[in-house]
């Protein structure tokens, strides 16, 4: 009877990454059967489909003056002044407000652009949790790519809607409405 490693063509390693992780055209099918239907729908879905998020690691893989941070140091502080944003190119952050972790995130994730829309002091402290590297855009260079690529600006606000939603859905659920109290006359 044949194993699932029967069914992928010869030099296949079976627990390579799947090509539509890094892929930057449709893959061909020289995995699995399955896994190469499934690649390409995702490669359709990331770049054909006009819902598709946009790739921040594509859209910044060029930049070279990159803000190196050592895993355990601050990228900014919670009530200072906000400067820039930035794109996490490699590495994982931890978005932390009032001592608690309210987010992790990782490569091609964003961060910090709240208090750099809103011009106002930045209302978390964000760590390097690993060895990062970002690219830092200040107010200047956030409005320049938006005239260059108007969607980015949409990507942002759209990102913030879903961290706003998620941040909402978690203090409803830790502070759950008080009962109505009667009063008592």
């Amino acid at each position: 009877m044949p194993g699932p490693g029967d069914f992928a063509p010869k030099g296949v390693v079976r627990d390579a990454a799947p090509s539509y992780a890094t892929s930057p055209g449709p893959p061909i099918a020289q995995e699995w059967p399955c896994t190469a239907l499934l690649s390409a729908f995702v490669w359709f879905y990331r770049h054909a489909a006009g819902d598709a998020r946009m790739d921040f690691l594509e859209l910044f893989q060029t930049e070279t003056d990159l803000v190196w941070k050592a895993a355990g140091d601050v990228i900014f502080s919670e009530g200072e002044i906000a400067r820039e944003m930035y794109v996490i190119m490699h590495g994982t952050v931890d978005v932390v407000v009032g001592g608690n972790v309210v987010e992790s995130a990782g490569p091609g994730m964003l961060f910090g652009e709240m208090a750099l829309i809103g011009r106002t002091e930045r209302s978390a402290t964000v760590y390097a949790r690993t060895d990062c590297r970002l690219v830092s855009l200040d107010v200047t260079q956030f409005d320049q790519l938006i005239q260059k690529r108007p969607r980015f600006a949409r990507e942002v606000m759209q990102i913030m809607a879903e961290r706003l939603r998620r941040l909402s859905t978690q203090f409803t659920e830790t502070h759950p409405t008080p009962a109505r109290v009667q009063s008592i006359d």
